[in-house]
């Protein structure tokens, strides 16, 4: 049973990004060695090890993409990206050849001159360099080619029917998420001078009240007869009860138009 899945997901979407790094990767690797001796004294080992983790990605991808062909609709643009799929194989296999190889000349021309590791590309014949280079030219580039008609077969075999042309309207532009609707909003304004009333009515009472206690009283005191005086501060408390009645009346007024907000 092979890798299928992973973490619920198919493991070819995962594997395909692997493949789509390693062996480009070990393509440029593979040229610039054997194009430059120091390069490759730099790589060493390291370079047939990559080509080796590439050559071992490929199988495993190939064979989730097998997977995931036989549980989605099969059409010509995925039967295509199975197809082109197949053929990288033999590609990544003349990676892991040719890595090995440039390794294993360029090794030998090291042990044959321990004290001067240096002039390694001199003991190498030219004519084995140049093609040594041209074959690494040529491999690395088609590997390279054949990963990109991969990747642009299975883009378009998931996104040529995934996506609108157009914009969607509902994100066209910005709208706030908080905001609340329009309506809301319009009742919200329409009933703020009732919010606002309340407020100041609450705030404004006691100093009407005290206002008119106040004015009551210096008027009682300015009159000489001691009856009338009674009877206009009998008349300023009143007044003033009655002020602070008109103001308790409109604050509850106020109040209970909030209240049904």
């Amino acid at each position: 049973m092979g890798l299928d899945l992973i973490n619920g997901i198919p493991a070819h979407v995962l594997l395909a990004h692997i493949v789509v790094v390693l062996v480009p990767l070990t393509a440029l690797a593979l040229v610039l060695c054997a194009i430059w001796p120091s390069v490759m004294r730099r790589f060493g080992l390291a370079l047939p090890a990559l080509a080796l983790v590439s050559l071992i990605s490929v199988p495993l991808t190939t064979h989730a993409g097998e997977w995931l062909d036989r549980h989605v609709d099969s059409d010509a643009l995925v039967r295509k990206h199975t197809e082109l799929g197949d053929e990288l194989i033999p590609w990544a296999i003349a990676l892991f050849l040719a890595t090995a190889a440039v390794w294993w000349f360029y090794r030998r021309a090291t042990l044959r001159t321990p004290d001067a590791p240096e002039s390694t590309s001199g003991t190498v014949a030219t004519p084995l360099r140049i093609t040594a280079a041209a074959l690494s030219l040529v491999i690395g580039v088609g590997a390279g080619v054949q990963v990109y008609r991969i990747g642009d077969s299975g883009a378009k075999a998931a996104w040529h029917d995934g996506y609108s042309a157009t914009a969607h309207p509902d994100h066209g532009s910005y709208a706030p998420a908080a905001m609340p609707p329009a309506k809301d909003r319009a009742r919200s304004v329409r009933h703020a001078p009732s919010v606002l009333l309340a407020v100041r009515t609450e705030q404004a009472r006691p100093v009407a009240v005290e206002r008119t206690a106040r004015a009551c009283t210096a008027t009682s005191r300015n009159r000489h007869d001691s009856g009338t005086a009674a009877r206009v501060g009998d008349s300023g408390v009143y007044a003033a009860r009655a002020a602070g009645g008109v103001m308790m009346a409109s604050y509850w007024t106020g109040v209970n138009r909030t209240r049904r907000l």
